[in-house]
């Protein structure tokens, strides 16, 4: 699985945790209020500014979600090895190194002339 594909479903579920957890504080918030019997203006002002921040964070969290997957998009687009500087490193080796091939090549280069 590419890199980007699991940040991304990493980021889901932690995004999915997130949402099931606050929903529940405000589910919980919600009982506590009708069982302790506070006014109904009272319960409605914080049902509301708990829903409103709610609203807010998810937002927020799915916006910086598609600025990052596209900003490691783009990144990775431009230059494949800033994602992964060891990828590089090891082409770079990989190119310095001399092969059997490189070998055969100079050994009949000599015999020719």
């Amino acid at each position: 699985m590419p890199h980007t594909h699991t940040y991304t479903l990493t980021h889901s579920l932690s995004l999915s945790l997130s949402l099931s957890l606050s929903l529940s504080l405000h589910t919980y918030t919600l009982t506590y209020l009708h069982t302790h019997s506070l006014t109904h203006s009272l319960t409605h002002s914080l049902t509301h500014s708990l829903s409103l921040s709610l609203s807010l964070s998810l937002s927020l969290s799915l916006f910086l979600s598609f600025f990052l997957s596209f900003f490691h998009s783009f990144i990775h687009s431009f230059s494949p090895s800033l994602c992964n500087p060891h990828k590089a490193v090891n082409l770079r080796l990989h190119r310095s190194i001399p092969t059997t091939d490189d070998a055969n090549l100079q050994f009949s280069s000599l015999l020719l002339s």
